[in-house]
């Protein structure tokens, strides 16, 4: 199974990609840090924060070295990366009104054969239901309920990556692409050492 560590560049998936077979379509699972500094990783230089399974992914995957975001925080950078909009163009604020009718990434996968998921924080519109955005099944972790996943010893984003596994076990014959947006840099982080 052929897997994207990072979103590359899916703008020429508004073309038709039906003559592809589901081997030759990579899959994609996009984890979205929000709210992290592009310094905040071993791999980019940080004098002291150890984060070894990032830094292998990097390594593994593809790393980028130039860009720009459309926001800093939660609701503008997920908003620039689903629709390509730049958030303040928006008339009401995204996190409350949506997208409105644009189109979004997981509605062009969705429509090119894709199976997709959404599993963590929304944050992109008060409708939560699978088939929203294009998006086959929508797991939302609400920030007030992950509470309960505070004394499992693999922490507090746990059911997020639970319902992502799931998700891509019984999808791994693809092609799936999958949003895996945790809470963790919301948060105090209180590892279990």
């Amino acid at each position: 199974m052929r897997v994207l560590a990072l979103l590359v560049a899916v703008a020429g998936l508004s073309a038709p990609t039906s003559h592809l077979s589901a081997a030759e379509k990579p899959n994609v699972i996009f984890i979205l840090a929000d709210d992290f500094g592009w310094g905040d990783l071993g791999c980019y230089g940080h004098p002291y924060a150890r984060t070894p399974n990032l830094d292998r992914l990097a390594s593994e995957g593809t790393r980028f070295q130039q860009f720009y975001s459309t926001g800093v925080t939660c609701c503008p950078a997920r908003t620039g990366l689903m629709t390509s909009k730049f958030p303040a163009t928006y008339q009401v604020y995204p996190g409350n009104g949506g997208f409105g009718d644009r189109v979004t990434i997981t509605d062009l996968l969705h429509r090119n054969g894709y199976r997709t998921g959404h599993f963590g924080k929304w944050h992109i519109g008060p409708n939560t239901t699978d088939g929203v955005y294009g998006v086959d099944t929508v797991f939302v972790d609400k920030e007030d309920e992950p509470r309960r996943s505070r004394t499992d010893d693999r922490g507090r984003d746990t059911p997020i990556f639970d319902e992502a596994i799931r998700f891509l076990e019984e999808n791994k014959a693809g092609p799936f692409y999958v949003n895996i947006w945790t809470h963790i840099s919301h948060h105090p982080i209180d590892p279990h050492l």
